[in-house]
């Protein structure tokens, strides 16, 4: 590119005009299947000031005559910056019940 002339540039200013913001990202996800339970959580979140939150719970047992597999996973992010304000979640449940 070239510039031929340069006398047309002026100053521009910002005000009221959104750069940058904030942004988030919330994923969960479980498996279960017999003896097995699996969770996981990312909660992701980008601006001046944020929060995040994943939790993950699993639990399993076996009887005489009940096989129980158990998965909980939850992600929050929160982000806020001068010009917007983002939320995401996310939440997973599974359960695998069988007998004998």
């Amino acid at each position: 590119m070239n510039i031929m002339n340069l006398e047309y540039c002026e100053l521009v200013e910002f005000d009221n005009q959104m750069i940058g913001g904030a942004a988030t990202y919330a994923n969960s996800l479980t498996f279960t299947h017999e003896g097995i339970a699996h969770a996981q959580a990312y909660a992701l979140a980008l601006g001046d000031s944020t929060r995040t939150l994943s939790k993950g719970n699993t639990k399993t047992f076996k009887t005489n005559t009940i096989n129980f597999s158990f998965a909980h996973a939850s992600a929050k992010a929160k982000a806020r910056d001068t010009n917007s304000y983002s939320s995401s979640s996310d939440r997973s449940y599974s359960i695998w019940v069988s007998n004998y």
